[in-house]
């Protein structure tokens, strides 16, 4: 009698004797390896291979070891039983990879291990499942933090990747970006000399309002140590996402200081902008124009496609679109289930490609296209992974997201590769939003400048001011603002468009680098 009726089969599994499941649940977790092996050769004799073994890709000798093992007998009965209930349906032959090694394309990651634990044919790269006759039985994943970085990389373009379910629940997040680059632009053109930025975290435990209120609090109850003001003031910024995780944020927080909301924040937020971040130069000041300090060249493409980076770069250090990303992410389904599926298949870890239509088929043995579960009574469920991390992508609990704006200005010569983007969008975003911008702005001042006469007194031909110099300078500080917002509406619009190209195309033509970890509980099998 067959083992079980149909390895696909959703009825209950036939049963079988006592005895056979005795010899089952003998085998031990660190025999797992060993019970893969044993499938292979199984599968290759029942399908008539005079070399069971070899065509495994086992050598004589391991498989010596594995029949004369202490287990040997339960292991090889395992292998016996799952390949009968196999049928030959998974191709001509099985070889056991599972002890194997490939390259990994995590950037953190360090175990090679294939996914595949036996192949087929392409269709069948088969990751097996031990289920447990109580509890969960085998996880799906290394806990290990490069393993989950890298399932939550390659998740995320996964997701990218399939693009449809991206656009819309994005709008608002580059609604918020907009506004604030908007409001960054209206605020800090009238700054005459840039004067450098200061890092916002270091900004804020030493220059804000937040220290000295933190201060006060701290006194009153007998704390002095800068060390622990500045602790508290670094962890509260933390624990709001301002600034990449610190360990053990929580316990950084004085006892007896109320921790600082996200709407607090705000106003320090401004305050930072407002006196430290400052952007300019960029032809705004009357004493500038009086003394011919500046020439027409700091009005060219280049020369405000600086002040521009500096616009976004301001805009970008507010948390408010960083935290509406975040929530859209941690509490979207469909890249709940790319995350399920990464850590099933392993297909960006070892191809460090994006997921297609359908389950991976390709030449990397290594990614697993199935997952073979089998208990006490033989083969239990044959499941595509492509179908099975749909209806399981509630398996993905936990999803940490941090956010590196370091290198933002390499979107100024940013440029994506084709197999990437359709040619016509390889170019930096930036760079066409410019110049489509400056042709018409550059109209409005060539106009401007002939009709009042300015430029040969810009230029140093003319050394003393005229009347004219006050009334040229409002009006090129109006062209520069209002070059500032179309440019600024033009590279969100398109970013918009491009969003199904996939969320990573965007957030990197912005220069932001996304990190995260992603937690998988263990299925029931």
């Amino acid at each position: 009698m067959d083992v079980i009726e149909h390895y696909l089969g959703e009825q209950p599994l036939v049963e079988i004797p006592k005895a056979f499941k005795d010899l089952l649940l003998e085998a031990s977790t660190s025999d797992a390896s060993d019970v893969e092996a044993a499938i292979c050769v199984a599968y290759n004799t029942l399908a008539g291979s005079s070399n069971p073994v070899g065509d495994a890709g086992i050598k004589p000798a391991d498989w010596a070891k594995i029949q004369n093992g202490t287990h040997g007998s339960s292991i090889v009965s395992i292998g016996n039983a799952v390949a009968k209930a196999l049928k030959g349906g998974v191709g001509p032959k099985l070889v056991w990879s599972g002890r194997g090694s490939s390259k990994t394309h995590y950037s953190k990651g360090s175990n090679k291990t294939p996914k595949t634990d036996l192949y087929g044919d392409s269709s069948h790269r088969i990751s097996l499942k031990k289920a447990a006759d109580t509890g969960a039985g085998a996880q799906l994943m290394s806990a290990a933090s490069g393993e989950t970085a890298g399932v939550f990389e390659y998740g995320v373009k996964h997701f990218s990747a399939q693009g449809g379910s991206i656009g819309s629940g994005l709008q608002e997040v580059f609604d918020i970006l907009q506004n604030e680059m908007a409001k960054t632009a209206r605020s800090d053109l009238n700054i005459e000399v840039a004067k450098g930025k200061i890092d916002f975290k270091t900004w804020y435990t030493t220059h804000s309002t937040r220290k000295t209120d933190v201060e006060k609090l701290a006194k009153k109850m007998g704390i002095t140590s800068k060390h622990r003001i500045g602790r508290h003031l670094r962890s509260e910024l933390s624990l709001l996402g301002t600034i990449p995780a610190l360990k053990n944020a929580k316990g950084g927080l004085l006892t007896g200081v109320p921790q600082i909301t996200r709407k607090e924040l705000k106003p320090h937020m401004k305050d930072y902008i407002a006196s430290d971040m400052k952007i300019g130069n960029v032809l705004v000041s009357p004493d500038h124009l009086a003394k011919a300090e500046v020439a027409k060249e700091l009005l060219s493409a280049p020369n405000l496609r600086k002040q521009i980076v500096d616009v976004m770069e301001v805009a970008m250090d507010t948390p408010e679109w960083k935290a509406k990303l975040t929530s859209f992410l941690q509490s979207n389904g469909d890249l709940k289930r790319w995350i399920v599926y990464e850590a099933a298949s392993g297909l960006g870890k070892f191809t460090g490609k994006a997921a297609g239509s359908a389950d991976y088929s390709g030449t990397e043995t290594a990614v697993a296209n199935k997952i073979l579960v089998f208990n006490s009574r033989g083969v239990k469920k044959l499941h595509d992974i492509y179908t099975w991390s749909d209806s399981n992508s509630n398996l993905c609990d936990n999803i940490s997201i941090s956010y590196k704006g370091s290198g933002r200005r390499k979107y100024i010569k940013f440029g994506l590769a084709a197999e990437q983007v359709d040619r016509e969008l390889s170019k930096s975003l930036l760079d066409e939003s410019i110049e489509e911008e400056y042709v018409e702005f550059e109209k409005k001042l060539n106009k401007l400048m002939l009709n009042e006469g300015m430029w040969d007194f810009i230029q140093g031909k003319v050394k003393s001011a005229t009347a004219a110099v006050k009334t040229t300078y409002e009006k090129i500080k109006n062209a520069v603002q209002t070059f500032y917002e179309q440019v600024i509406k033009n590279f969100i619009g398109k970013l918009k468009s491009a969003l199904n190209k996939g969320l990573t195309y965007v957030l990197e033509a912005l220069g932001v680098e996304m990190e995260g970890e992603a937690s998988v509980k263990t299925p029931k099998w």
